[in-house]
């Protein structure tokens, strides 16, 4: 089933016709996962425990394996994510002459759909 195509961050796409342009499959998936981890917790009034907050957490929990435990622990709460292979997790931290002192997260999954790895690369900062 389709869902509204959107980045967490971002404006809406529109399609070719003026819809609201629609994305499935394992992109789907991807930003599901995206938005679950980047979305603050509390956030959303209808399921309180959604998401990891991992930008407002730099600067506050400020320790590659927290980080890293919060995100694992919101992943594995996505249905499109296979638990067995569990999913991967890096938190690298970046240099200051960077940003603001932020990290770089790899995470790498399994699509429970389709069985096709899947890969997110981004940074967070304060």
């Amino acid at each position: 089933m389709a869902d509204v195509y959107h980045i967490w961050g971002n404006d809406f796409q529109w399609s070719a016709s003026g819809d609201l342009a629609m994305v499935s499959g394992a992109e789907e998936g991807r930003q599901g996962v995206l938005r679950r981890i980047l979305t603050g917790p509390t956030t959303y009034i209808f399921d309180l425990p959604y998401g990891a907050g991992l930008p407002g957490a730099v600067g506050t929990v400020d320790q590659p394996p927290a980080l890293q435990a919060m995100t694992l622990t919101q992943m594995l709460m996505e249905n499109v994510v296979l638990q067995n292979p569990p999913p991967s997790v890096k938190v690298t931290p970046l240099p200051i002459s960077e940003g603001s002192g932020g990290y770089a997260i790899d995470i790498g999954y399994t699509d429970a759909s389709t069985g096709d790895p899947v890969y997110l690369g981004f940074d967070v900062s304060k």
